[in-house]
């Protein structure tokens, strides 16, 4: 694209001028014009010529808007380079175990001196200290009670720093009452219990009770029918069975604290007991049974999970999964428009941001964010010759379930988003030396998440074992052209090729290209040109700069209806010229293109906005030289 500051600022117009003077005499065509020398001196004093005014050439015409610079609607210019990450959380299963559990009562439900004492009651004649005859039917009683630690463990628990409740895939316990005699031979039986009950451990959420019996508070089972009387069946010896759908360890001692991969439980935890009023024992043997003294007949109280495994669901707790996206780049180099790229641009912006974003609407937790950004340069050094610079960013908060938005921005600014801050998002101000990434542009931003620079927050949350819930990020860095003093942008372009219009002539002198500038864009302009041949090689034309400055325009900002707005009325008028010798008479026929750059810098603070302009009046070009047309 040929700059419009330069376009038509060639030396074409006057070459015109010189060609019209050069055929306006007769030629007769009898001569042989192979024969004629036609090198002519055009112009013994030079030649000049006035090429009028510009229009406005907007802001928006030097800096072009692409996929890095845009403008928002109100014209404001901003940098922007985005990149993407995306990082899993997951937490690792646990293993239960609930083995089966025998639970005998603290003393045998019925002894000899029990035995002895009933059958003297019912006028059965009895010698203590002697073998007891039982009649055949007879019935005896004595109470129960007996407690044991259910044999219930968790273990292999990474991932998690404390558990609160576990929820469990309903999981079947069975209760059986099982005869416990000694000897054996001892035929008495079983038949009935009266006011029985059976506590469970608290930890454990019970729920579908068997018919017949009724959850009371603490975890105690009461078998409610018949008046309490619960009619024993030996060929059905489960008196009750419930499902467990819950482990809550936040009533337990130690508060499902995890240490050395697993959850202490203290015996009085895992506590289960059996208490009966009345426990009734029948002669079976339908004879006459013999107790001697020491003989017993008791009863034990089996517990037992299908498979020793209660599955779980989902767990909540505090977590520490490990996370660890990979390490991503944001490539700020290779993609800068023409007047980011020069190794002079130096961006000193008042308020650059860094907005990251994640989609947790699938995750069950929230995060804790930090990260550590490097600016890297592969090619070079920046000017302390490091070739890294590094901001650490504060820890940024991310709640589960919902959109997330974090801005990263220096200490008592408003995030700039050039799409509007967003709703709820969180901000972290205290970025120190954020603008140090970017004074001179580096070739690529690294952005490391790794390293516990990304935790689960140190709250309660409700997970399930073992899934991987991904999270998808993306983050963007915005620099506002709102800038301090040190800002410099540089632009370069050239003109069209003019080899054609110059090939003919030679001349010695000075060239000299003279306009007044109009200037609202509130950035000093120096304007430079170098002049290089049809191969793009430099000429040795020195061209002199000293009065090409172009004063920065008033470009101050003013607030209307509340809204703040740029001034771009208030034009500033130099006078500029640039100057370049010719001491060689061929370099003129050897120029092909003039390639300029305008070095544009800030010399306060102010914003850059796409209508500001530049406007060129009364452009002159002037040869002060003898100029030779060769056309033979």
């Amino acid at each position: 694209m040929a700059n419009p500051l330069f376009k038509h600022l060639l030396v074409t117009g006057m070459l015109c001028a010189g060609t019209t003077l050069l055929f306006t005499g007769c030629i007769d065509d009898s001569y042989d014009l192979d024969k004629v020398d036609l090198t002519m001196k055009l112009n013994t004093d030079g030649l000049g010529v006035k090429l009028g005014n510009t229009d406005l050439i907007a802001l928006a015409d030097i800096l072009d808007e692409d996929e890095t610079v845009k403008t928002e609607a109100n014209g404001l210019y901003y940098l922007v380079k985005d990149g993407t990450s995306n990082f899993n959380v997951k937490v690792d299963n646990m293993t239960t175990s609930f083995n089966d559990t025998k639970l005998d009562m603290n003393t045998p439900v019925l002894q000899y001196n029990d035995v002895f004492e009933q059958l003297r009651d019912a006028g059965i004649p009895v010698t203590h200290g002697s073998t007891l005859p039982i009649p055949a039917d007879f019935e005896m009683h004595g109470s129960a009670e007996g407690d044991q630690e259910v044999d219930f463990k968790i273990t292999d628990v990474s991932d998690v720093k404390q558990v609160k409740t576990i929820d469990l895939q309903k999981s079947k316990v069975a209760l059986t009452l099982t005869e416990a005699n000694k000897p054996a031979s001892l035929n008495l039986g079983v038949t009935r219990l009266k006011n029985v009950r059976l506590y469970l451990p608290k930890i454990l959420g019970v729920t579908d009770v068997a018919p017949g019996w009724e959850l009371k508070e603490g975890n105690v089972l009461v078998y409610a029918l018949n008046g309490g009387t619960y009619n024993y069946n030996r060929n059905n010896p489960e008196i009750c069975s419930v499902y467990l759908n819950k482990v809550a360890l936040d009533q337990t001692e130690h508060k499902g604290k995890v240490e050395n991969g697993g959850i202490e439980l203290t015996p009085e935890d895992l506590k289960v007991r059996m208490t009966a009023e009345q426990v009734y024992f029948e002669n079976r043997a339908g004879r006459e049974l013999s107790m001697n003294e020491g003989d017993q007949a008791s009863v034990r109280l089996d517990i037992k999970v299908p498979n020793n495994v209660l599955n779980i669901s989902q767990v909540t707790g505090i977590f520490n999964p490990a996370i660890n996206p990979d390490n991503e780049r944001i490539d700020v180099s290779s993609d800068l428009p023409d007047f980011l790229q020069d190794k002079d641009v130096r961006i000193v912006a008042t308020n650059p941001t860094i907005r990251f974003h994640a989609n947790m609407s699938t995750l069950p937790v929230g995060i804790d964010m930090r990260g550590t950004l490097t600016a890297v340069k592969e090619n070079g050094a920046f000017e302390n010759g490091a070739t890294t610079k590094v901001v650490k960013l504060d820890k940024g908060v991310m709640e589960m379930g919902r959109d997330n938005y974090v801005y990263y921005c220096n200490q008592g600014n408003t995030p700039y988003d050039p799409e509007g801050a967003k709703a709820g998002a969180a901000t972290v101000e205290n970025v120190q030396n954020i603008g140090d990434l970017i004074t001179e542009l580096p070739d690529y931003l690294e952005v490391n998440l790794r390293d516990n620079q990304i935790n689960v927050k140190n709250e309660y949350y409700t997970v399930q074992l073992g899934r991987d819930y991904h999270v998808d990020a993306d983050y963007s860095v915005f620099v506002p052209f709102e800038f301090d003093r040190g800002l410099k942008v540089v632009y370069n372009d050239s003109t069209e090729s003019m080899h054609s219009d110059l090939k003919d002539l030679s001349a010695t002198g000075t060239l000299e290209v003279m306009a007044d500038a109009y200037n609202t864009i509130p950035l000093e302009l120096l304007v430079g040109l170098k002049a290089v041949d049809v191969d793009g090689n430099e000429l040795p034309v020195e061209f002199n700069t000293t009065e090409a400055h172009v004063l920065p325009g008033d470009g101050s900002t003013y607030t209307m209806n509340g809204e703040v707005k740029q001034r771009s009325g208030s034009e500033v008028m130099t006078p500029i010229k640039i100057t370049a010798k010719l001491d060689d008479k061929d370099l003129l026929s050897r120029i092909d293109k003039l390639c300029f750059n305008i070095h544009a810098d800030a010399t306060g603070s102010n914003k850059l906005v796409s209508t500001q302009y530049l406007k060129l009046n009364n452009i002159k070009i002037k040869l002060h030289a003898g100029v030779i047309a060769d056309f033979n």
